[in-house]
């Protein structure tokens, strides 16, 4: 079994459309993090970054969360949806 690379993981499906819709929206991940917390999820930078490189799974509110911030639904995030 072949270890992922630090640049690209695999433990979610949903990271890489996260960090190129936040990018396509003009959302700096600064604020991105802001309007995390304020939906209820406080995590930090490098935990942001970790999703997006797909190094760290998401719970199912997590993964809600994200999509409600970026107003995509969570299936089109994980690639269940075209």
């Amino acid at each position: 079994m072949t270890k992922p690379s630090a640049s690209t993981g695999n433990r979610n499906t949903a990271g890489k459309r996260i960090r190129e819709t936040r990018k396509h929206r003009g959302m700096k991940s600064m604020i991105f993090l802001a309007r995390l917390q304020l939906a209820g999820m406080d995590i930090s930078a490098s935990t942001l970054s970790m999703i997006e490189r797909q190094n760290r799974s998401l719970a199912d509110w997590e993964l809600q969360i994200f999509a409600d911030i970026l107003r995509v639904s969570p299936a089109w995030l994980t690639g269940k949806e075209g």
